[in-house]
């Protein structure tokens, strides 16, 4: 919901984020934790892949349903402080965005 938000915005202010988000968002899936565990990257690159929380959110949802089963490496509390401040970049830049919004409203 977040990153909706956020891309709602920017589209309607650029066409450019319009074209480029849909290739980017196919790409990501990729990167974002979906297809691999934290636990398989080597440990330097699972220091900075821990940043994404995308990650974090999958990982956590692991830990939730598998439970000690598999080693997880989710932190709660990283993940809700990031997108508390992610939804609410989202909610102000969706503010900014609806002052360039025209509706067409036929007679």
């Amino acid at each position: 919901m977040t990153v909706g938000l956020l891309v709602g915005a920017l589209t309607e202010r650029s066409k450019v984020v319009e074209k480029v988000w849909p290739v980017y968002s196919y790409t990501y899936l990729f990167y974002s934790g979906f297809f691999y565990m934290a636990d398989w990257l080597p440990p330097r690159l699972r220091e900075v892949a821990l940043y994404q929380p995308s990650l974090q959110a999958y990982e956590l949802m692991r830990a939730g349903m598998l439970g000690s089963a598999v080693k997880t490496y989710g932190d709660p509390a990283y993940t809700a402080l990031v997108l508390a401040v992610l939804t609410v970049l989202g909610l102000w830049v969706m503010r900014e965005a609806r002052k360039h919004v025209v509706l067409n409203i036929a007679s």
